[in-house]
């Protein structure tokens, strides 16, 4: 293994180490998971497949949000300023 990786470019050491941290990041993400899931025996959301909820573009569009809280932000405190 070590004249393996003595051998390889510098370009490969860099593939390795990014699929590396790849896989420590997932690890972790898994690890957190299993400490944090409470005794739904795992049966909590999985964040690895929050890509399939179903929210809306308009709802992830940071800019829309930003605006929808102003408004809302803006509506209370009229609320607020009438009582």
């Amino acid at each position: 293994v070590r004249e393996a990786e003595r051998r390889m470019t510098d370009k490969e050491r860099d593939r390795v180490s990014r699929r590396q941290s790849t896989v420590n990041s997932r690890a972790e993400t898994e690890s957190f998971a299993s400490r944090h899931a409470g005794p739904s025996k795992g049966k909590a959301p999985d964040p690895r497949e929050w890509g399939a909820v179903g929210i809306s573009d308009n709802e992830l569009n940071a800019d829309a949000q930003r605006a929808e809280f102003d408004a809302w932000n803006a509506a209370k405190a009229a609320a607020d300023a009438s009582d």
